[in-house]
């Protein structure tokens, strides 16, 4: 319990990956997201890139106004030299720095952005702040260049921005910017649907596979694999109400999942869900609950023998006093609950086995 507010329950959210087990040719692991992450209206990290893994990613938003919204968000990143007048587009915010890319990067996932010596980088002092709210320029001053070959380069801090090109993308930034520069940027959230809800995206937080949709169930679940597997939903009924809701499995074979290809949709149907995705699962499915003693309690059956960290988390919190514009107005539409989306930078969770 902090400031009056309590977590009730949280999951474990998106897909995170090290870099290095997607192929992105770095010198050093970098923890990433598959889909677009905020948190109190900071952008943290944008989706994955078509130069990185190929994912069918969803996203649920919580907008300043309480309205739930699962879809497909697309973040875009714009950097501007207000000096030379040159503009481009980065290919990703806080992202793996693949091979082919322009990353923008701040020190919200990790320290560094552990790039290989091939890159060319920029650096830029943040005036103020070096978060990204949605839609808000960030502005800085170039502060040093690195081109490509150097071997000794300075970690992220709080006010540091570093634009980061490989390959093809190092003609988008060598020669173009100066120690000096004025620079802006620019990371914004859209969507081809809801869009003014989503330009108020307060909260996001990601997974893959679509289950259904509007009470329609997702064809492409026929694809998925057919092996049982644990996993936890987050999604909302017809009238608003929102669940999380954690399939298990573990080492001895009592539980053993469900098939995606046959039996999730099903499941989710019976209990309920009008639209739903699926969160990370396998041996990363935990679910935390409060019990009556106000002690926390591991709703998880462990499936590869131990819970894991994980890198984010949904939580469901209780406020003692709530904002008066924060009252939720209940929607079938845009169901809303009270819960926050919490990226943690860094694992802090001590693993116990408790049957």
């Amino acid at each position: 319990k902090e400031n009056g507010k309590t977590i009730l329950a949280a999951v474990n959210g998106d897909w995170m990956s090290w870099s290095n087990s997607i192929g992105a040719e770095v010198t050093s692991n970098y923890r990433v997201t598959f889909s677009p992450l905020a948190l109190d209206g900071e952008i943290w990290c944008s989706q994955m890139s078509s130069v990185e893994q190929l994912a069918d990613y969803f996203t649920l938003c919580i907008t300043k106004d309480n309205k739930i919204l699962i879809d497909k968000p697309t973040v875009t990143t714009k950097i501007s030299n207000l000096t030379t007048g040159k503009k481009t587009t980065a290919t990703g915010l806080n992202r793996a720095p693949v091979a082919n890319s322009l990353n923008v990067y701040n020190n919200r996932l990790n320290d560094s952005n552990y790039v290989s010596t091939d890159a060319y980088e920029v650096v830029i002092k943040a005036d103020s702040s070096s978060r990204f709210v949605n839609g808000q320029a960030v502005t800085g001053i170039v502060t040093k260049i690195y081109p490509a070959g150097t071997v000794s380069r300075d970690g992220l801090s709080n006010d540091t921005i570093l634009l980061t090109a490989r390959g093809s993308y190092i003609s988008k930034l060598k020669d173009k910017y100066s120690v000096g520069d004025k620079v802006s940027i620019t990371a914004e959230i859209k969507c081809g649907t809801n869009a003014a809800d989503w330009k108020n995206c307060e909260e996001a937080v990601g997974g893959q596979c679509l289950v259904m949709k509007d009470g329609k169930i997702n064809n492409d679940l026929a694809a998925a694999t057919t092996e049982q597997y644990p996993t936890n939903i987050i999604g909302y009924k017809k009238d608003g109400t929102v669940m999380m809701t954690m399939v298990t499995a573990d080492t001895n074979g009592k539980y053993v999942g469900l098939n995606f290809k046959t039996q999730i949709a099903k499941f989710c149907k019976e209990i309920g869900y009008d639209t739903c995705f699926l969160f990370d699962g396998g041996g990363s499915t935990t679910m935390v609950t409060l019990d009556n003693n106000g002690k926390y309690v591991e709703r998880a059956c462990y499936s590869d023998g131990k819970i894991r960290d994980t890198w984010n988390i949904l939580a469901l919190v209780y406020d003692e006093n709530p904002a008066a514009d924060a009252t939720p107005t209940q929607n079938p539409a845009t169901p809303t609950p009270t819960k926050t989306a919490t990226p943690t930078k860094t694992p802090t969770a001590t693993p116990t086995k408790t049957p």
